[in-house]
């Protein structure tokens, strides 16, 4: 599936705000939206690990996804209902 209008490169990767994982184990993927493939080269989230957010993309579905900073070098998105500001 290719991307809408958006690309990662229209995308701020200076962190906006520090976010903590609500779920067990969500998913990390290169787009906003569960129809896009999970990253692979990513650590796996936990509950309780911490985030780094640079900026927000709705999905088709009208969800937000967060395109976060894993780590400090890996980039990619995770649904905003398992995220928290903190």
């Amino acid at each position: 599936m290719e991307k809408e209008e958006y690309s990662s490169e229209c995308l701020s990767k200076s962190p906006k705000w520090t976010g903590r994982v609500t779920a067990g184990s969500p998913n990390v993927r290169q787009w906003a939206g569960t129809e896009y493939l999970k990253l692979k080269s990513c650590p796996e989230l936990s509950r309780g690990k911490t985030v780094d957010v640079c900026d927000t993309v709705k999905a088709e579905d009208g969800e937000d996804w967060y395109y976060v900073r894993i780590k400090g070098k890996i980039y990619g998105f995770v649904c905003g209902q398992y995220v928290e500001k903190i």
